[in-house]
């Protein structure tokens, strides 16, 4: 855990620099941060989604500071298959997901404290101007129940993989 977590604020150190050059962080995601805007670190952690078939493994960056929980998967342009983004909260929630400077279109699974999928819901990019319009009402990506973890990956790997409500998530 400690390599990744030192690979990946190297990655990220890199950065902060002028450039936009795109940055491969260490689960392999392509992120392109625009130059006034500071990185954000993520530990790294396995995943393991049971679903009635088989077991499937990501490589999950994980947000559980509010910091990390806003800025998410903004500025990606790319991420492998096998990559996700765990968001892990100290409460149940239910308020909703928005895709504001999120250039993939996503696929979110809800979570309860037990971590069972309880929703699944796809995304797609919201690129207005202002975060406000992003979190409307209409764009917000909201469950139907209360959730306490939320994993994020590329739109249609759940699909693709056969993975439903009712499926268990481990890290």
């Amino acid at each position: 855990m400690a390599q990744w977590t030192l690979a990946l604020l190297l990655a990220l150190v890199t950065c902060s620099s002028a450039s936009t050059s795109p940055i491969i962080t260490p689960n392999g995601s392509t992120l392109e941060l625009p130059a006034h805007k500071s990185p954000v670190t993520f530990e790294l952690a396995l995943v393991h989604i049971r679903s009635e078939k088989s077991t499937h493994s990501l490589m999950a960056e994980v947000a559980r500071t509010p910091q990390q929980h806003m800025r998410g998967l903004m500025y990606r342009t790319a991420m492998p298959p096998d990559s996700a983004m765990l968001f892990v909260f100290s409460s149940d929630q239910t308020r909703g997901f928005w895709m504001y400077r999120t250039h993939l279109s996503l696929s979110i699974a809800y979570l309860d404290r037990q971590g069972v999928i309880v929703s699944i819901k796809n995304m797609e990019p919201c690129f207005e101007r202002s975060p406000q319009q992003c979190r409307s009402e209409a764009k917000a990506y909201r469950p139907a129940v209360p959730y306490r973890y939320a994993l994020e990956v590329n739109q249609g790997y759940f699909r693709q993989n056969a993975i439903a409500i009712g499926d268990q998530v481990q890290w």
